[in-house]
């Protein structure tokens, strides 16, 4: 026994007549996940990179924290 189901198909066995129109829906939908996926990586690269530059100019002030004990 399957302990899911495949609502479109299931609504087609008992007379549903837009499963087409459900399958155009889903492939819309997964293309614009896709795409979201793609922009949300581009920014996570981004930010990444924007994080390593910002600690590369904020050395040499932690440094001079650090010898005056505000930095531990």
């Amino acid at each position: 026994m399957k302990k899911f189901a495949n609502i479109g198909c299931l609504a087609h066995e008992v007379g549903w007549k837009s499963q087409a129109v459900t399958a155009t829906l889903e492939e819309n939908r997964k293309e614009k996940a896709k795409i979201h996926y793609w922009k949300k990586k581009q920014l996570m690269r981004l930010w990444k990179q924007g994080k390593k530059n910002r600690e590369k100019k904020i050395d040499k002030f932690t440094e001079v924290l650090k010898t005056h004990g505000f930095l531990v």
